[in-house]
């Protein structure tokens, strides 16, 4: 069934050109093409424990949050486990939601173990730079609180967090990981010559042929300063994922959108394990905005949010959604565009 064959079941509020309702219930922007007739096959081996969707969201001071990652149709037509990540967390002391979005690369048959260890190790060190900014004595500096209260304290204070440690961390991490891998099949398979060689020549581009992954981090506070504004930052870390704001109907990227125009140009281009250097975006976001980060499942179709797509996500995203509805969302049907999505969307609270 084809998506002009379909039956819209959408209610008359939410009906408008370009999208609908497939008698499937699940969203269709302009054409499903062959996509409902897709069915998935699980993964194999310790992939095919790994969810085919996943969805949270909450509340956190003056911040709503949603978040999904699913596996793409192509990815489950042909039994792949879904390679995308996301990670969302409030700092100990609950003043910043911080988080991470990662696409394993698919030339690494183990990359969705590189998208999870990239979410968790960046956004630890991430929260504990937080904290440690937000405890730094007058005297030697100001902390997150006094250094938000204004545009270019600010901006200082989120070039000051240790980028490059995350980066070291999180590449460390896939390096390891993926080293143990091939030193278990070395083990098993008896090659004790194979395990010599690995010990003596591993290295980061050792490691990304068996897993690697994108990384965009980003960090919003939960309370906002004197002027009203949440203060926030956003990193591409590495790859091509993406985050844009969003502002009633009107889209703009905070970073490289595959080549296509951005407010804020990322020097991002390649994957982890690898030396890269961050150049984190600081922003004052206001009432009524949402941050919105996305891996490129998602910024292919959605670009710089010009088109139909960014109009039926603005529409549905006016203001957070039931959790469910967003993952329906995100997971649209629309021809040719079937990879792995992922997305985290992060409201301001009108006061």
């Amino acid at each position: 069934m084809t998506g002009s064959e379909a039956t819209s079941t959408t209610a008359p509020e939410l009906a408008a050109p370009g999208w609908f309702q497939h008698a499937n219930g699940r969203w269709v922007v302009e054409d499903a093409g062959r996509q409902p007739e897709v069915t998935p096959v699980p993964a194999a081996g310790r992939a095919g424990t790994r969810p085919d969707t996943i969805v949270d969201g909450g509340r956190l001071g003056g911040l709503a949050y949603r978040a999904t990652s699913q596996r793409g149709l192509a990815h489950q037509e042909v039994g792949v486990p879904r390679q995308d990540a996301y990670l969302v967390r409030p700092t100990p002391d609950r003043r910043w939601l911080v988080g991470c979005v990662a696409d394993g690369v698919s030339a690494g048959k183990l990359s969705h173990e590189a998208a999870d260890l990239v979410c968790q190790e960046t956004t630890v060190r991430l929260a504990r730079g937080l904290i440690d900014l937000a405890a730094e004595p007058e005297a030697a500096g100001p902390g997150a609180a006094r250094a938000a209260e204004s545009g270019a304290a600010w901006a200082a204070a989120a070039e000051a967090l240790p980028w490059q440690d995350i980066v070291r961390a999180a590449n460390a991490s896939i390096r390891d990981a993926a080293m143990a891998a091939v030193r278990d099949g070395l083990g098993r398979s008896g090659d004790q010559a194979g395990l010599v060689e690995l010990e003596n020549s591993w290295d980061d581009a050792s490691a990304r042929t068996v897993m690697s992954s994108t990384a965009v981090l980003f960090a919003v506070a939960a309370q906002p300063v004197a002027d009203g504004g949440h203060p926030a930052v956003v990193a591409v870390v590495a790859g091509d994922s993406t985050a844009l704001l969003l502002d009633g109907d009107d889209w703009t990227p905070l970073a490289a959108v595959k080549n296509d125009g951005a407010e804020i140009a990322s020097t991002a281009v390649r994957s982890l394990p690898g030396p890269v250097r961050v150049q984190p975006q600081a922003r004052m976001l206001r009432p009524g905005q949402a941050l919105v980060v996305i891996t490129d499942g998602l910024g292919d179709p959605l670009g710089s949010g010009g088109g139909v797509v960014g109009r039926f996500l603005a529409t549905m995203w006016r203001r957070p959604p039931d959790l469910l509805a967003y993952a329906g969302h995100v997971g649209f049907y629309r021809r040719s565009f079937n990879d792995d999505r992922t997305a985290v969307t992060i409201w301001v609270a009108e006061p």
